[in-house]
């Protein structure tokens, strides 16, 4: 052996003799407490791609990104300007789309504003109601399903909206009408009657 090998091997003899007569008295260190987690900053990534190696369950996900139930989980930017998130409650939230379950509402307010937090409202008014869309928010591009699955009529007023006729929609039971934002009011793309 050459003398460096060998001066390694003494080294890593010493250090596990050192181990095993500590745990023969009960030697014990104290523990290193793991450092604070702290934001390191932006990074400028080009081509990532993360990948979840072959031999994990497949339950097991190839990243995770906890936000501790605070705010925007994930962003994506175009030149500092959002394009993509995901919110606290898992909705994918972006330019030309808002993401989520559809969200069943059984209300009975006569008259309210709608801002909407997914893409796909089923309602089932207890009373005839009258919506107004909200727009604070809204991404340019954000798609809307709202149906009706009650005899109850569901007007959407005209407001910050551009139906087919200029008039306010209003939906019967089983009628259905897709919008979308198009930055200033919804538009009306169709409406489905008894769908």
């Amino acid at each position: 052996m050459t003398d460096e090998k060998t001066r390694k091997w003494l080294a890593w003899a010493i250090v596990i003799m050192l181990i095993v007569i500590s745990t023969m008295f009960g030697v014990k260190f104290p523990a290193i407490p793991a450092p604070p987690l702290e934001p390191l900053g932006y990074t400028h990534f080009s081509g990532l791609v993360v990948t979840a190696p072959t031999t994990v369950a497949t339950a097991t996900p190839g990243a995770v990104i906890n936000s501790l139930g605070l705010g925007v989980i994930l962003e994506i930017q175009d030149a500092s300007t959002p394009v993509v998130a995901v919110n606290n409650g898992g909705n994918l939230v972006g330019q030309k789309l808002v993401y989520g379950a559809c969200t069943y509402s059984e209300t009975s307010t006569a008259a309210q504003t709608l801002t909407p937090a997914t893409n796909c409202y089923i309602l089932s008014p207890a009373n005839a109601i009258t919506l107004t869309l909200g727009t604070t928010g809204m991404v340019t591009g954000t798609m809307l399903t709202i149906a009706n699955l009650t005899t109850n009529i569901v007007l959407i007023a005209d407001t910050a909206l551009r139906s087919h006729d200029g008039a306010q929609l209003s939906l019967a039971q089983y009628d259905v009408a897709e919008l979308i934002y198009t930055g200033a009011e919804w538009w009306q793309l169709i409406e489905l009657p008894d769908s």
